[in-house]
């Protein structure tokens, strides 16, 4: 299955993503600060089938474009947030 993991700068993202890849996912992971267009075209090429949002420092209005992807994926891919990234779904509805 193939994930797209996006990094708020935080260390535990790594941990996140070698268990996902022990289950046999093949990750990609772009830091927050990524272009949306950026994203778009990973979404586009790569496939994911789930997006997960790492935890990081700060608030969601701080994570860069975590509220944005949400609110751009919601309802087409599935999303799960750590910690931060739970609270910029939360913060995107």
């Amino acid at each position: 299955m193939n994930v797209l993991f996006i990094d708020n700068f935080d260390s535990f993202t790594y941990n996140l993503v070698d268990e996902f890849e022990k289950r046999g996912c093949k990750v990609l992971v772009y830091r927050n600060n990524a272009p949306m267009e950026k994203i778009h075209s990973v979404v586009k090429e790569f496939s994911p089938r789930l997006i997960v949002i790492s935890p990081g420092p700060g608030s969601p209005k701080q994570a860069g474009i975590c509220i944005e992807l949400v609110k751009q994926y919601k309802g087409i891919l599935p999303i799960f947030g750590v910690c931060l990234g739970h609270q910029c779904i939360i913060e995107a509805f």
